[in-house]
C-alpha cells in the first residue's frame, strides 16, 4: 500500500512539473546582447552584481506611483525590465551612445520603453525637469573630470523638484583588482567622499551607500566594491 502511494505521488509530481514546463515554454525567449553575453561567458558572477545594483534602485523607488524614469547610460537595458517588474512606471527613457546596445534594446525589449541613441550631453530628452527619478549606474567613471560637472547639471536640470537621482560607480580603492577592460575605460574613479562632495554641489541631501558583491551596506568605506549616491532636494 505504501509503495502504491509513493508511485501515485511521483505520477502527480510528474504531471505538475510537466504543466509548469508547458507554461514556461510559452515565454518569449530573449537572446542576450554583446555586453551581457560577454559577462556570462567570461565572469557570470558579474551579471549577478549588475542586476543587484538595479534591484537596489528598484527597492528605493518601488512605492512611488507613476514614476517617470530616465536612465543615463542604459547600455543593454536589462535594468529596464527590473524597473518594469518592481516599480509603478509611468514612463521609462533610456539614453546611450552605444548604437548596438540601443538596437538590441529596440529589438528585444518592450515597446513601452523609449530608447535614444545619443550623447546625453546633447540629447533633447534632457534638461526639462520631466523625470521623477534619474538612474545612472556605471557611467560617471567613464566621463572625464572636466565634464563631470556638466553631467551633474544635466541630472539636476532633468529632475523634478521632488525627484531623486541615483548614481552608482565602482570604488577607486578596488581599481588594482579591476579587469584590463575596466582599467582602460574607467578614466574618472571616485571614493565615497569625492562622490558625495560632487553631488552635494547640486543637491541638499546626498546619502552614500556601499555595495560588496550583491550586498548593500554602510560598512568600512575603503573596503567596498561599489558606491551609490542617492540624491534628493535639488538646489
Amino acid at each position: 500500500m505504501e509503495q502504491k502511494s509513493q508511485n501515485i505521488l511521483r505520477d502527480n509530481d510528474s504531471d505538475n512539473w510537466n504543466a509548469v514546463c508547458e507554461n514556461i515554454s510559452n515565454t518569449n525567449l530573449v537572446q542576450l546582447g554583446t555586453y551581457y553575453s560577454h559577462a556570462v561567458n567570461q565572469d557570470i558572477k558579474h551579471l549577478a552584481f549588475t542586476l543587484s545594483r538595479y534591484k537596489f534602485v528598484s527597492k528605493l523607488l518601488m512605492y512611488r506611483e507613476k514614476v517617470n524614469l530616465l536612465e543615463l547610460g542604459c547600455q543593454e537595458a536589462l535594468g529596464a525590465l527590473m524597473f518594469k517588474q518592481n516599480i509603478m512606471l509611468n514612463q521609462y527613457v533610456g539614453i546611450d551612445l552605444d548604437k548596438r546596445a540601443v538596437e538590441w534594446n529596440n529589438m528585444n525589449l518592450s515597446e513601452e520603453f523609449k530608447f535614444v541613441c545619443s550623447n546625453f550631453f546633447d540629447c533633447a530628452e534632457t534638461g526639462h525637469e520631466n523625470f521623477d527619478a534619474i538612474v545612472s549606474l556605471d557611467v560617471i567613471e567613464h566621463i572625464s573630470p572636466e565634464m563631470e560637472e556638466k553631467y551633474c547639471e544635466i541630472v539636476k536640470s532633468s529632475l523634478t523638484m521632488d525627484g531623486v537621482a541615483i548614481v552608482g560607480t565602482p570604488n577607486i580603492m578596488l581599481s588594482p583588482y579591476a579587469s584590463q577592460e575596466s582599467k582602460m575605460a574607467h578614466i574618472n574613479l571616485y571614493d565615497q567622499k569625492r562622490l558625495y562632495s560632487l553631488m552635494k554641489k547640486y543637491f541638499h541631501n546626498v546619502f552614500i551607500f556601499n555595495m560588496n558583491d550583491e550586498v548593500v551596506n554602510t560598512g568600512f568605506a575603503p573596503m567596498s566594491c561599489y558606491i551609490f549616491a542617492v540624491c534628493c532636494n535639488k538646489k
